[in-house]
């Protein structure tokens, strides 16, 4: 090897030490700035979830906190909720629905749940239920709250809360009319007592206080009470297979002539029961301007919310039965996946958080929603509660709506003869006999 060559190789090794120098400078620049700037953010998921339950006072934000918890244990994953008033409910799911538009979660009322699965609107929950356990993860809820939400052996829905309809009443006006608080109303006869004894009349003779406040609207709400009174006379909208109607029935036509004579006979009811709905009668309740009413346990804290004094004089108890051992209507609320949803595994993820022991004992703690599993009722916090003591008892005993996909056309002719016997416009024979004339070709159509 020569000299020149040498020189030149000794040169190749220089530039090669400086290069890799170089390099590794660069290198640790690089590292360097790797921990100054922070990695990409990852993208997240946005699973959207319409419901009415984010518009109320109580459910609404006790939802919130479970989506931010549930986004702390996921977060990959945001949940965007959008309240939607429940008077438009129904009419702005179908349109989104019809229109492919339907949010990743929807929040589905018992009323409607079925009609919705026979238009193809929700998600077969099945695989998912198989993932999550199969029968083990059905079996932590109530299996009647399951069966109501399933078609043809497929869960289409998760049940959210529930139960069955009780009477509110004011401890204060009983022990001012007499009445003994520790003993509400056991049956009807029982009921009108009582009723007349709690209206209240001023020196002109004006009533100034009421027994009871009839829901009368022709809304969907106020047709699910009067529901209660058919069934604790032992009356029945349908027949089993729900192919006939049988308003035309002695004990229908019976208990629809006893609820509209406490106010066009017997006066124990404010004027104005046709327009009163949900929120009236409630308002009225906390205002002390009636005595009694049916209601849902959990909508005792939007009367609390509108008169926190009434809190500590307000007792509930079974709704009063005609018949021994009628069952008790009961309303029920789950959550689904809508079939076009553009984030169905997602979306599983955040109905499962919030099927959760934990998630349900505070949703009832929060909002007194009747407990879907029955290991709620079992916690401490919950038996404890004199509150949850009478739902228990009267969930013992239940009997689910009319579940027909064509429930919203009968709910409202049936609303329709309500308020015509209210009105005296009709007799209640001839209201509902015209009712069940109008009813059964509706239930002929598939």
């Amino acid at each position: 090897m020569t000299k020149k060559t040498r020189t030149c190789i000794r040169v190749d090794h220089q530039s090669r030490r400086k290069f890799l120098k170089l390099g590794l400078a660069a290198g640790a620049s690089l590292l360097a700035d790797a921990r100054i700037r922070p990695a990409a953010a990852q993208a997240k998921t946005n699973v959207t979830f319409v419901s009415y339950e984010l518009t109320t006072t109580s459910g609404g934000p006790e939802l919130k906190r479970q989506f931010v918890e549930f986004e702390k244990a996921n977060p990959g994953i945001t949940v965007e909720g959008i309240p939607t008033p429940l008077a438009q409910y129904t009419v702005k799911i179908v349109a989104q629905a019809k229109a492919g538009e339907m949010s990743d979660l929807v929040t589905a009322d018992i009323l409607w749940l079925q009609g919705w699965i026979k238009e193809g609107y929700l998600k077969d929950l099945s695989p998912y239920v198989e993932k999550a356990g199969g029968k083990a993860f059905l079996g932590q809820f109530y299996d009647s709250l399951i069966q109501l939400a399933s078609h043809e052996g497929r869960l289409y829905a998760i049940p959210r809360f529930a139960g069955g309809y009780i009477i509110y009443y004011n401890t204060e006006m009983f022990k001012e009319a007499g009445l003994d608080p520790n003993k509400p109303p056991t049956n009807w006869d029982e009921l009108l007592t009582y009723c007349k004894k709690l209206t209240k009349k001023d020196a002109s003779g004006n009533p100034v206080q009421w027994g009871w406040g009839i829901h009368g609207q022709n809304i969907p709400a106020d047709v699910s009470r009067f529901l209660q009174w058919m069934y604790s006379n032992g009356a029945d909208v349908l027949s089993p297979d729900g192919k006939t109607a049988l308003l035309d029935q002695p004990k229908a036509i019976e208990t629809l002539k006893f609820w509209s004579e406490l106010y066009t006979k017997h006066g124990v009811v404010p004027p104005g029961a046709v327009q009163a709905g949900p929120g009236e009668v409630r308002s009225m309740f906390a205002q002390k301007k009636i005595a009694m009413l049916v209601g849902i346990l959990w909508g005792l804290d939007e009367v609390f919310d509108l008169n926190p004094a009434i809190r500590n004089i307000t007792a509930i108890a079974p709704f009063p039965k005609q018949v021994p051992n009628a069952p008790s209507l009961f309303q029920a609320v789950y959550n689904s996946i809508s079939a076009n949803s553009k984030h169905p595994d997602e979306a599983w993820k955040v109905l499962e958080y919030l099927s959760r022991l934990e998630n349900g004992l505070a949703l009832y703690k929060a909002t007194r929603y009747g407990p879907v599993r029955p290991d709620i009722f079992a916690h401490a916090e919950v038996k404890n509660d004199p509150y949850a003591q009478v739902l228990a008892k009267v969930n013992q005993h239940l009997k689910p709506p009319p579940t027909i996909p064509q429930w919203e056309r009968v709910s409202k002719i049936i609303g329709d003869a309500m308020q015509r016997a209210l009105t005296g416009a009709k007799t209640p024979e001839a209201a509902f006999k015209e009712a069940n004339a109008q009813i059964n070709p509706i239930l002929k159509q598939s």
